[in-house]
């Protein structure tokens, strides 16, 4: 039913909707997958820390304090997500995460700057346009100050001079 072809006034952003929802559902996925995989990690990583307790406690060794306790819980943390981290499976799932949450922010900017401007209001790349714009014309000021200064500071070390020789100046003293 919602792929079903749309018509009317509404039909590019209703489209655009649907594809934004396809998006979301793909992100959604992704992140369960990932999800999941993390969780299994942090299975894997318990099951062998109680292995490794289990192997000391049948040996008679004790772990002598919680410091020491939470040594060897970061090691086989740390070993056990570094060898899932490096798997190409991981790499797999991590990067559909990245894609499909891309993809969706895209797809999500889309559907706002479609509505924003059927509201007649500015759109983030409108804005964006707007800020650059803004930037440039700033940097132009700034340059055109500075070179106003420099024509100043050289009318100025003009003016004395023709002072001196009782020539008039060629430039008139600013009256502001």
């Amino acid at each position: 039913m919602l792929a079903s072809p749309t018509l009317g006034l509404t039909r590019e952003i209703n489209e655009d909707i649907l594809k934004g929802f396809d998006a979301w559902l793909d992100y959604r996925r992704a992140s369960f997958e990932y999800h999941v995989s993390l969780g299994e990690t942090w299975t894997h990583a318990f099951e062998e820390f109680m292995r490794r307790l289990v192997a000391l406690a049948e040996k008679g060794e004790t772990v002598p304090s919680v410091k020491t306790l939470l040594q060897l819980w970061i090691e086989i943390v740390d070993q056990v997500f570094t060898d899932v981290f490096r798997s190409d499976e991981y790499i797999r799932i991590q990067g559909r995460l990245v894609n499909t949450a891309t993809a969706y922010r895209l797809r999500e900017r889309e559907i706002v700057d479609a509505c924003l401007k059927a509201s007649h209001l500015a759109s983030r790349s409108e804005l964006d346009e707007a800020y650059r714009r803004i930037y440039d014309l700033r940097k132009d000021v700034k340059e055109l100050k500075k070179a106003l200064q420099g024509i100043k500071r050289e009318s100025s070390a003009q003016a004395p001079q023709a002072a001196d020789s009782g020539m008039p100046a060629d430039l008139p003293k600013d009256t502001a």
